[in-house]
């Protein structure tokens, strides 16, 4: 007879084991739109200006999160060093889908002859880097930089940001990217600078002020209903029902089977 002697398993009251729910894989966790860029996109929650990524997530609210990771004074080069931890960072924390990438860069690229500049051809390269990158996780959009007052920079011209703005446009174009150009959204279809629109358009000859951020949300928003309708927020239904959708009678019921139907969309 063997030594070895046969484990018993250990006795268990059934009857305390809980049974799965039918809602228990059900989640109410929202999916989100990342906003990646310099300090234009960091500013983009101020209230004081009417932010752009504000107004995108008061239209989204209780649908989608909008995840804004704007570094002040960043430009391609170096976003494309922490692009993967910043992709792989939100993928930990939040283990839903990124529905879209909003990639706003070139403010500061453009700068002439200083330490955050980066040289036209590398900043289209970089670009193309970073669509590659993020296009494994989400489709995106591009902003182009926007105009700047040269006058209120000593650092900064109009005529050399437009440069990265029309490179901008030529990598969108390149790689079947849709793209908001914020010159054409800004100054009109004849791209003529005038000093009085541009001081409503910027509180300091560069970052955004009230009027541009409202510009740039109901573009941001025009181009989502035409190239990507599916994410209007018009089209995505809440993750949990409004108040008046719940039965008292069947509290859970109600709450959970929109989530369920949610779920099953995305």
């Amino acid at each position: 007879m063997s030594s070895v002697q046969k484990r018993k398993e250990p006795i268990t009251d059934k009857s305390d084991v809980k049974k799965k729910g039918k809602y228990d894989d059900v989640s109410v966790a929202l999916d989100q739109i990342l906003l990646f860029g310099d300090s234009i996109t960091q500013q983009g929650f101020g209230l004081d200006r009417s932010g752009f990524a504000a107004s995108l997530q008061n239209a989204y609210i209780r649908k989608v999160d909008i995840i804004n990771r704007g570094l002040s004074g960043y430009n391609t080069r170096w976003c494309l060093k922490v692009v993967d931890q910043v992709l792989s960072s939100i993928e930990r924390k939040h283990p839903t889908k990124t529905l879209l990438t909003i990639l706003f860069l070139g403010a500061n690229d453009s700068v002439v002859d200083g330490v955050q500049t980066v040289p036209l051809e590398e900043y289209k390269q970089n670009l193309i880097e970073l669509c590659t990158k993020i296009q494994s996780v989400s489709p995106v959009l591009l902003i182009t930089p926007p105009p700047v007052d040269g006058a209120k920079w000593t650092d900064r011209t109009l005529s050399n940001t437009k440069m990265y703005r029309d490179a901008c446009i030529g990598v969108a174009e390149e790689l079947s990217v849709d793209y908001v150009d914020t010159w054409k959204e800004f100054l009109g279809n004849s791209l003529k600078f005038e000093q009085k629109l541009a001081d409503e358009l910027f509180d300091d000859g560069l970052h955004l002020a009230s009027k541009a951020n409202k510009l740039l949300y109901v573009a941001i928003i025009r181009k989502i209903k035409s190239k990507f309708p599916l994410l209007h927020p018009d089209i995505l239904q809440p993750t949990l029902p409004w108040w008046a959708d719940i039965d008292p009678d069947n509290v859970q019921e109600s709450l959970l089977k929109l989530a369920k139907r949610v779920n099953k969309q995305h």
